[in-house]
């Protein structure tokens, strides 16, 4: 008996085993059955045929063929829809705060490395000391969210996650700090310090900064908030002291602030205001409201082979259309200490147009479009960065045209690529920050 029970499990691993490896051709097999039937004249078993690959889901996008000439209209038509349908869901999906699952004893150097796979967050191991990453621990992670393991890893190890990806050792500076993450977003606040206002004897200006975290996978583009989005009560005692709070008033609340969150600042920093009676000596300030992120998601990379004959094409991908315009090599003139010299670029001109659907929302003198990411990788795999530098030619709402510099070799550009990164969707979060108590800072009102 206990024979046939091992070779039943046994039976029954092998058969999830293969399940589980069969599972992604079962899904190319299908998509490529539906797509197939999208060739139909008949619209209503068209439809019927769209609803069936976008019921897939997002992981059934990579195997959706991009519309091209060699389709007929009908399924080129049918192919756009469902992929913009799949990747407007892909897109959303990773606007959720990112999980892992791990358990067991390891080291923190293959913690981390596997916090970052399972999340896609880059975690920079280089400013972590080497005893720390040798250190074993032993873990038992559930689906946690990225910055619960993150608080995790600054408890335990005495670390602080101080930018992008990177870590500090912790220090008595950061006893003061207090975190709480909404989503894929994380707060920091230091102590509220407090400062005379000039000319107003009653109240005085309550100050409290914050530093604002994104997962690093993220593409920020903006931070907002009303000057009214927060309120604050400061506590003369205890939080459970019989004592009423004291009332404090955002210091301009008419104002609306927006910061540019470029991905590569690791963070943003930024100072809530109030003001309360001078009078008053406050222990504590308890404060909540909400921020507004504006960001980019579900990125898709557009392709144009590199020679030195190549033609102006044009591709479109989601909500954008991309077209290369003009690809030649000329000389720039390099500025050093001593004198100038002239340095032979390959010069690539772009125009990229985002459909209405992805700025509605959005001002036309926003600046993101410039920030979405351009390089070229060459034959052996080689990535090449533009120069920081670029010429803008044209710019419209929603529109731009663009002149980008390479620094590679005339002999390394045949059988190279050009690769272009754009969102498939812009969106706003709302990102609620829940009341965090605050301790005051242990110093004299300044003046």
């Amino acid at each position: 008996m206990r024979v046939v029970l091992i070779i039943l499990i046994l039976f029954c691993c092998c058969s999830l085993a293969i399940s589980a490896d069969d599972q992604t051709e079962q899904l190319s097999a299908r998509v490529e059955q539906l797509v197939e039937q999208l060739r139909t004249d008949d619209r209503a078993e068209r439809r019927e045929v769209e609803s069936a690959l976008i019921e897939l889901g997002p992981r059934a996008l990579p195997f959706v063929p991009k519309p091209d000439r060699g389709q007929s209209m009908s399924q080129r038509v049918g192919l756009e829809r469902v992929r913009q349908v799949l990747q407007r869901q892909k897109s959303a999906a990773s606007l959720e705060e990112s999980r892992f699952t791990l358990s067991g004893e390891m080291t923190v150097k293959k913690l981390l490395t596997e916090i970052s796979r399972q999340t896609e967050n880059q975690l920079d191991l280089s400013t972590i000391p080497a005893e720390v990453l040798g250190r074993t621990v032993d873990v038992d992670f559930k689906k946690t969210s990225f910055w619960d393991g993150i608080d995790w890893l600054e408890e335990e190890l005495s670390l602080h996650y101080f930018a992008l990806s990177q870590f500090e050792l912790r220090t008595d500076v950061h006893e003061g700090i207090t975190h709480t993450h909404q989503g894929p977003v994380r707060f920091e606040f230091l102590k509220p310090t407090s400062k005379k206002l000039i000319g107003n004897t009653d109240q005085i200006l309550w100050r409290v900064p914050v530093r604002v975290y994104f997962e690093p996978r993220l593409r920020p583009l903006y931070l907002h908030w009303k000057g009214d989005a927060f309120q604050a009560v400061g506590l003369q005692g205890a939080e459970n002291d019989s004592q009423e709070p004291v009332g404090l008033d955002p210091f301009n609340p008419d104002s609306s602030i927006e910061l540019a969150a470029e991905s590569d600042q690791g963070g943003l920093q930024t100072i809530l205001d109030f003001v309360g009676p001078q009078d008053q000596k406050l222990e504590a300030l308890k404060i909540q409201g909400s921020f507004e992120l504006i960001l980019a998601a579900g990125h898709e990379e557009v392709e144009f082979p590199l020679t030195e004959s190549t033609q102006p094409a044009m591709k479109r991908v989601g909500p954008a259309r991309i077209e290369l315009i003009e690809l030649k090599r000329t000389s720039v003139e390099v500025y050093d200490e001593d004198e100038t010299q002239q340095k032979e670029v390959l010069r690539v001109v772009l125009d990229v147009l985002y459909s209405p659907q992805v700025l509605n929302a959005f001002e036309s003198h926003r600046t993101w479009m410039f920030s979405d990411p351009i390089w070229i990788r060459t034959a052996n795999g080689e990535e090449i960065r533009r120069d920081p530098l670029f010429k803008t030619l044209n710019q419209f709402p929603g529109e731009i045209e663009v002149a980008y510099d390479f620094d590679i070799p005339k002999e390394k550009q045949d059988g190279s690529t050009l690769l272009y990164q754009i969102p498939t969707l812009v969106t706003t979060l709302d990102l609620a920050v829940e009341p965090v108590l605050l301790s005051v800072q242990a110093e004299a009102v300044a003046d």
